[in-house]
């Protein structure tokens, strides 16, 4: 146990099995509160706005931009691209069908395997 101590920074101080027992309690309870606070911290940094979740629940097949915001009833093209594409595309929710040309006229975006197990887990949820 001294050896313990030692490299603990408890140089002077000769640790009983008891008091190791004590520390590595402690150093437990930190470590499971800073796993938990990056757990919780990650949970709200990922989670996506509400547009992006009603993106997700109307996409079918490959769609355009038009068609998405005609049936989200969305008639400003700036904010819908802000707000719901970007972020779908950031999160990996959404994919582009040309993503080598992102500012054609006749790109279409689709659900890849991540964007339907987050709506799968929403609607389950």
């Amino acid at each position: 146990m001294a050896a313990v101590s030692k490299l603990m920074g408890h140089s002077t101080i000769t640790m009983t099995a008891d008091t190791y027992y004590q520390y590595m309690v402690g150093e437990k309870e930190r470590a499971v509160s800073l796993f938990m606070l990056t757990m919780i911290l990650e949970v709200v940094t990922t989670s996506a706005p509400p547009q992006v979740g009603q993106l997700l629940q109307v996409m079918k097949d490959a769609m355009s931009r038009e068609e998405l915001q005609a049936i989200l009833r969305l008639q400003d093209r700036k904010s819908f691209r802000e707000y719901s594409l970007k972020l779908a595309l950031a999160d990996g929710l959404i994919e582009m069908t040309s993503p080598d040309k992102p500012n054609s006229r006749l790109q279409r975006y689709r659900l890849p395997d991540k964007g339907r197990q987050s709506l799968q887990s929403c609607d389950e949820g």
